[in-house]
Formats: C-alpha cells, sequence, structure tokens
C-alpha cells in the first residue's frame, strides 16, 4: 500500500540536473536576449549616432538623455494603449518627429543634413521589413 521512498542518490542525481537545466537555460536567454520589437534600444541608437554623425560628448550626453526619454514614452504609449493599433500608430509618429526634431535641435548643419540621410534609411528599413512580412504571409 505505502510506496518506497526515493533513495537520496536517486533524488540528488534528479535535482542536481534540474538545477544544472535551469542554469543552463538562463545563460542561454542572457547570451541571446528577445529581439527588441519596435526599433533600436537606446543604447543601439546612440553609438548609431555617435558614429554616422561624429557627436561631441556634449552631443552625445544630450542625444542619450533624449533617447532614453525617447523609449520611456513608447513604452508607456504601448502598455496605455494595448489593442488600440490606431492611435498607438498615429502617437509613435508624433512621438517619433518629436525626438527627430529634437535631435535636430543638437546638431550642426552638417550634422543636420547627414541626419536627414539616417532617417530615410530608416524607413527605407522599416519598408523593406513590412514588404517581407507580407511575403512571407502571402505564402
Amino acid at each position: 500500500m505505502f510506496t518506497k521512498p526515493y533513495s537520496r542518490q536517486f533524488l540528488f542525481k534528479h535535482f542536481t540536473t534540474l538545477i544544472l537545466s535551469l542554469l543552463l537555460f538562463f545563460i542561454s536567454c542572457q547570451e541571446n536576449p528577445r529581439p527588441r520589437r519596435g526599433g533600436m534600444d537606446p543604447e543601439q541608437a546612440l553609438a548609431e549616432l555617435k558614429d554616422r554623425l561624429d557627436l561631441s560628448e556634449q552631443q552625445v550626453q544630450k542625444a542619450d538623455t533624449l533617447l532614453k526619454n525617447y523609449s520611456t514614452k513608447m513604452r508607456e504609449l504601448f502598455r496605455k494603449n494595448r489593442g488600440d493599433r490606431e492611435v498607438v500608430i498615429a502617437a509613435r509618429e508624433e512621438i517619433q518627429i518629436q525626438l527627430d526634431n529634437a535631435i535636430e535641435d543638437i546638431l550642426t548643419e552638417q550634422q543636420v543634413s547627414e541626419y536627414i540621410k539616417l532617417i530615410k534609411e530608416r524607413k527605407e528599413r522599416i519598408q523593406q521589413r513590412r514588404e517581407q512580412r507580407r511575403q512571407r504571409l502571402e505564402q
């Protein structure tokens, strides 16, 4: 009627296997984090701006603040408006325009022209991704 309790060796072996599996899982998650949806994170965007526009240290600090604020606004927008796609799209475009204008304000004329090129490239990449998604869905 009573079942025999598991031996210590059996329990230790399975517990150790479980712990090692969890450890490997968490390590793999840290090495390969889930990709962000909705563009690059503020650190990547700042690195791209710094490299492409040859920003001064003061410009880097201002751009960093602007990008972090943008990221916070976008997270808040998505959190507040889940399921309301039209509101998110309209507000996202407005927030992006505000960010672009604020970044242009801290740039020199030469940097602004390069930044405009960067914006065009970003829009082209977004359009290409949309087309690729549509093609995959049609298959």
